[in-house]
């Protein structure tokens, strides 16, 4: 869990950009209009985090770190598996699924439950 510095809300390690203010939480890179949204550190979480996003109606693309027949080492180099990436005008419709992922908070209790 990360928290941000610009609005305090915390939200999923790996985003590089805050997903309820849009506040830039790494410096911002860019590939052509297209922007790092999140680095996963597995292939799971790649793939996860694609489909949440494109579920959204928004266009992706996965940058794998991995080489060919050389299992994680791209993972050991850079430390996470690789990168996803939205076009730059999607940036907030993108980062919706991730509001409300994996926070740290206690669900409510119910005060009216009588078990």
């Amino acid at each position: 869990m990360k928290s941000c510095a610009n609005c305090g809300n915390s939200f999923l390690a790996g985003l590089t950009f805050c997903p309820f203010c849009l506040a830039p939480q790494a410096r911002e890179k860019k590939v052509g209009h297209f922007v790092v949204i999140y680095r996963p550190p597995t292939e799971s979480f790649a793939y996860l985090a694609k489909g949440l996003v494109e579920s959204e109606g928004v266009t992706t693309v996965l940058h794998s770190y991995q080489i060919a027949m050389y299992d994680d080492v791209g993972v050991m180099m850079e430390g996470v598996w690789g990168e996803l990436l939205v076009p730059k005008e999607q940036l907030e419709r993108a980062l919706l699924p991730f509001r409300g992922l994996l926070f740290n908070e206690k669900p409510e209790e119910n005060s009216n439950d009588s078990s």
